[in-house]
Order: C-alpha cells, then structure tokens, then sequence
C-alpha cells in the first residue's frame, strides 16, 4: 500500500504505523531469529521510511516512543554482528540497514526526531556506516540522516567529533554517487557554523585546494590562516602559506558556500581576497613574516598578494616600524619593495568584477 502517496496516508489514518512502532519497540534493538521475521523487519522499516517522507502526520506514532533510540541501536548491533543479518542474504541484510537509515533521515527533519537522534549516540552510529566496506547506497542514506542532524548545534558537535574524517574521506573518493558528495558538502557547509568544525576540517583536508575552493571558496582564508601560527609545525604552516597564496592570487576567486557561514560583509570581499585576509584572518600578516625563515617562497607571494592593497602595506609598514615583527636583512629589500607599491589593485579588480 505504501508504494503510492495515497497509501501512505491511509496507513497513518487507520492507526497502522502505531502498530508497527509498537511492534518495532517490542522486537528492537535485537536481531530478527529468523528469515521471516528479519524480511518482516525489512519491510516494516521500508514502509516506515515511506511515510515519514509522504503522508502528512506520518511521525506521529514514530516520535516520543523510544522506536528512533531502538533503531539506533539496532544498527549498532548489525555492525558489531560483522556479518550483517544472519538470517537475510547479504542483499536484503544491506537494504534493511539502507530502509532504517532512510527512516532516521526523514523523522530527522522533526527537531524531536533530531534531538532523539542525538540522545541515542546517533552520530557515531550512523557515521559508521560510511565506511567504504558499506554500500554506497548505504552510505548515501547514512550521510542525508547526518545532514538533518547537523540542523541541530549539538549535531554540529557532535559531527565534529565523530565524522569529520569519514567526510574527508568521501569527498576524496571517486566511488561516491554525485548526491551523496554533493549533500556532503553541503552538511559541511551547515557545521561550519560551529567554528571549530571549520577549522578542523580545514587541517584535514589543507592539501586539497580544490576542495577547500569547491566547499567555502574565498571564505576558506579564515579557515586556513590559524595553520600559519608558530606553534603549529613547520610543513602544517607552509602548506597553510601554499593555499593562502593560491586564493590571494586567484584570478577569478571561487564563490564557494553561497549562505556565507560566517557572514561576509561587505560581499565584494568575496571577490577581494586581500582585503577579506585583513578583516576576518587574525595576526595573518605577523604570522606571514615570521614564517619568511622557515617557508619563505610561499611567505612571500601571500605578502606581495597582500601588499597589492593599500590597507595590508599600511599596516606591514606599521609591524615593522614599531618593531612588531623581525625582518632578516637578505629579504628586506623584498618587503621594501612591497611597502613602496602604490594604488590598490586588488579592490580595482573586484570592482571590475562586480561591474
């Protein structure tokens, strides 16, 4: 009945899906004995993923009776189990996980479904299904279920602290279907609200420039700049000084995450990378000149990038007239040579590209 929209409904209406929670809350979180119960379990958990998407009310009877917690714990025990269901065959073991993660990815998109989710150690749970030994169909499931989770701060937490590696990972593979990278990115996008999840996943992935441009474009600057500080390790900072040199010289910066998290304003900023570093990017340019004895090729082109814009030269100037920073002699006629341009030629060019 619930292949059809109509049917879903009716299912709702009648007080089914009360009975199958019932039921569901009765048998999990342990594993179905035998090949008609586990096939029952099967399609009891995909006529539940049906109308959780379709029918209106369809979470009712889902939410508030401990059938999310159950289920969470249930997929915890088929990983343990390490060969699935027993009682199914691989396929139809594969597809009941794929049906259970469906349906926490939909209740997901109720803030009780969320916060029960949560409650339950859903994140790490679910975030091991997206091992590469899983299905990408599971996987897929299981990154739309983290993406709804993540709509909560705590999901973002707790993201941070359990999946940002498996993300790393996926966006690296070329295994993955173009939804779940795309719906990857865009679950990354949501947890950089949480700053430390950004910087986290910048250190990461800092040697994949075109992933860092694809996911935050131009704003990836103040995810990136915190690497260039002294107490990180010589090759983290100049790999740091390698990225930022690549988006302070882009000719066409990326737009990258469109919401813009954190805010940017103004938004010709976007397209005015220097003057971007100045404003969101602490100590960057002290940061950049003691980095000069220890990486200076990529030290130097993020300082001439910089020094293209009147506000950075001012302020270079500054740092080393009151003696804020040390610059080697064998390198300062470079820096003289920065702190002697004129005009602004970064902010010009963002203004021919905004038109």
């Amino acid at each position: 009945m619930t292949v059809f929209r109509d049917g879903c409904q009716q299912v709702v209406d009648q007080g089914t899906v009360k009975a199958m929670a019932q039921y569901l809350c009765y048998t999990l979180p342990d594993l179905p004995a035998s090949s008609n119960l586990a096939l029952c379990l099967l399609s009891l958990l995909r006529t539940l993923a049906a109308i959780t998407m379709y029918a209106n009310n369809g979470m009712r009877d889902v939410l508030g009776v401990g059938l999310i917690s159950k289920v969470i714990v249930f997929l915890g025990k088929v990983l343990s189990s390490q060969s699935g269901i027993s009682a199914l065959r691989p396929a139809d073991s594969t597809e009941t996980v794929r049906q259970a993660l469906r349906m926490l990815w939909h209740v997901g998109n109720d803030n009780q479904g969320r916060k029960e989710m949560l409650e339950a150690d859903g994140v790490r749970v679910i975030t091991s299904y997206l091992d590469a030994n899983q299905s990408p169909q599971v996987r897929e499931a299981a990154i739309c279920a983290l993406n709804v989770i993540s709509l909560e701060t705590n999901g973002k937490m707790e993201v941070l602290k359990h999946s940002t590696e498996a993300f790393a990972r996926l966006l690296h593979s070329d295994q993955e279907t173009a939804y779940l990278s795309e719906t990857c990115v865009q679950l990354i996008r949501a947890s950089s609200e949480l700053p430390s999840f950004r910087f986290e996943f910048a250190r990461l992935v800092l040697k994949s420039i075109w992933l860092l441009e694809k996911i935050w474009g131009t704003t990836a600057l103040s995810a990136v700049s915190p690497l260039l500080d002294p107490k990180e390790d010589a090759e983290t900072r100049t790999q740091a000084a390698i990225v930022i040199s690549h988006f302070l010289r882009n000719p066409a910066p990326s737009v990258g995450d469109e919401t813009r998290v954190p805010p940017v304003c103004p938004l010709q900023m976007i397209f005015e990378p220097a003057m971007f570093a100045m404003a969101e990017c602490t100590s960057i340019l002290p940061n950049l000149v003691s980095l000069l004895d220890v990486a200076r090729e990529p030290a130097l082109e993020c300082l001439e990038a910089l020094t293209d814009a009147a506000k950075p030269r001012k302020e270079l100037l500054e740092l080393i007239a009151e003696s804020r920073v040390r610059v080697g002699d064998d390198v300062l006629p470079q820096i003289q040579a920065m702190l002697d341009k004129t005009g602004d030629k970064r902010v010009q060019r963002a203004e021919n590209i905004l038109g």
